[in-house]
């Protein structure tokens, strides 16, 4: 198989695996006496292939965005950009639109444009995301989970609640962290069960974490610290 290929399906995971399934089976159908070059370009103009494609590229952004919502996949760069998530759904949707018009009424740029758009969404619903912490975040810990909620942190004006002139965001939970954390968490009143306090100062996947990475914040946005 061709490297380019072989790396499109690397990045693209199952959806781009899917997807040049369907173009094979497109291949199969086209008629043998056109030779290899007509047989691709018949397969890929075909427009049961096309469809196909835009459906299996729609269900691999709706998937990421579920994923994103239960808190199991985060975008890094949306500690300091918390509205990236919902402009990069803008952008899924349009692609979806664009590629449907090309199968539909764009003919001029069939199969090209449904394509393009297919595999714009597919990588941006797997290259951006990274697996959220299974664990605890707790003072001592480091990397990039930590660095991402520092820099939620600084958006949310946390570590000024906090009395710190300057944000940290060197991806170690110190104590400085700890304190804006703990912050954030009475701001949002996750701590408001006798229960919850001994995780006071942590940042839990399923409670800190996943508010912070909520991918529409105009629904769940998470509260700052300092209006």
């Amino acid at each position: 198989m061709p490297e380019p290929i072989v790396n499109l399906v690397r990045l693209g995971g199952i959806w781009a695996t899917l997807v040049l399934l369907a173009g094979w089976l497109a291949y199969l159908g086209t008629p043998k006496n056109q030779g290899r070059i007509g047989r691709v370009r018949l397969a890929l103009n075909h427009r049961w292939f096309l469809v196909s494609s835009t459906l299996v590229a729609t269900v691999s952004w709706c998937f990421a965005y579920w994923l994103l919502w239960q808190g199991r996949r985060y975008i890094p760069l949306a500690g300091t950009l918390p509205w990236l998530p919902e402009v990069v759904f803008i952008v899924f949707l349009v692609a979806t639109v664009v590629a449907f018009l090309g199968v539909s009424t764009l003919a001029w740029a069939r199969p090209w444009l449904t394509l393009c758009c297919v595999a714009l969404s597919i990588l941006l619903s797997n290259v951006p995301l990274m697996p959220a912490p299974r664990a605890d975040i707790s003072q001592g810990d480091t990397g990039d989970h930590v660095r991402f909620v520092q820099e939620r942190l600084a958006t949310l004006r946390c570590f000024e609640a906090a009395g710190e002139k300057e944000p940290l965001k060197d991806g170690v939970y110190g104590a400085e962290t700890v304190v804006a954390v703990i912050s954030f968490q009475q701001k949002n009143r996750l701590l408001l069960r006798a229960s919850d306090h001994r995780y006071t100062g942590y940042v839990r996947p399923t409670h800190e974490f996943r508010l912070m990475t909520h991918p529409f914040p105009c629904i769940g946005t998470p509260v700052a610290c300092v209006p």
